[in-house]
């Protein structure tokens, strides 16, 4: 079965499928044992035709290293080619005990967890068609015109703090903290205009060594200043009376024009 579908992709990151493997109970049912004794019990030996079968050794899934984009970028559309497979999954490695459960991976290549990689820009198209190799049904949610983030926290936070530098609220000053006589500290915070008006909190943190040793918070109240503060004020306390100045400022600048053009 193979579905088409299409999202907008907002972020980067990866497609997951989660299947926890169902528990597998085998019981075998042993004729004329008798019950508890005190001598050895020889138990019959299993016959050829008693032994299960072996079926085909599952694929490896790999973890995927979150470098190699998957599909193809064209136009600002991505298409991607993905297959529900199982496959066997060694979460403590190698060597350790593998755990067979269902997987993603791109038409012709291997399984991947969390699963092949989709790392697009803002507002590209992404394309997916999805074939179903498992032997049950595979539901998929959404019809494709939904707009969400396929992404890790990574991500994001990095995303998030470009967001914020760009706009000047976010900046970083190494050498900005004084401390004076070992104990106290001082530092300089520049606020840019464009910081809303409100209370913010200030949370401070010693490190040393990548470890936090002490932490403070403190409530801060960014207010307006000078004739902005005035207007502002006003607009919030005197609304009406704001309103009319403002009519008639815009009628008075704009007759105060029209004689200007008229006279030269």
């Amino acid at each position: 079965m193979t579905r088409r579908f299409a999202s907008r992709a907002r972020f980067a990151g990866a497609l997951r499928l989660v299947r926890r493997p169902a528990p597998l109970l085998i019981a075998w049912a042993l004729p004329n044992v008798p019950g508890p004794a005190t001598e050895p019990v020889r138990l019959p030996n299993l016959t050829r035709a008693a032994a299960p079968t072996v079926s085909e050794p599952l694929s490896r899934i790999t973890a995927s290293d979150n470098r190699v984009r998957a599909g193809r970028l064209e136009g600002g559309v991505l298409t991607v080619r993905l297959d529900a497979q199982n496959g066997m999954w060694y979460p403590e490695g190698p060597n350790g005990v593998g755990l067979p459960v269902a997987a993603f991976a791109e038409e012709g290549k291997g399984l991947q967890n969390p699963g092949p990689l989709i790392r697009v820009p803002v507002g590209t198209e992404v394309r997916v068609t999805l074939r179903n190799s498992l032997a049950k049904p595979l539901t998929v949610f959404g019809d494709g015109s939904q707009t969400r983030s396929f992404c890790y926290v990574n991500d994001l936070v990095r995303g998030l703090v470009d967001l914020k530098r760009r706009a000047g609220l976010y900046y970083e000053a190494p050498r900005a903290v004084e401390i004076t006589d070992g104990v106290l500290y001082r530092a300089r915070v520049t606020i840019p205009a464009r910081v809303p008006v409100g209370r913010f909190t200030a949370e401070t943190f010693l490190i040393r060594d990548g470890r936090v040793l002490a932490a403070a918070t403190r409530d801060i109240d960014i207010r307006k200043s000078g004739f902005e503060r005035f207007v502002a004020r006003s607009a919030d306390h005197a609304s009406f009376r704001y309103g009319l100045v403002a009519v008639a400022l815009s009628v008075f600048f704009g007759w105060a024009a029209g004689w200007i053009a008229r006279r030269f």
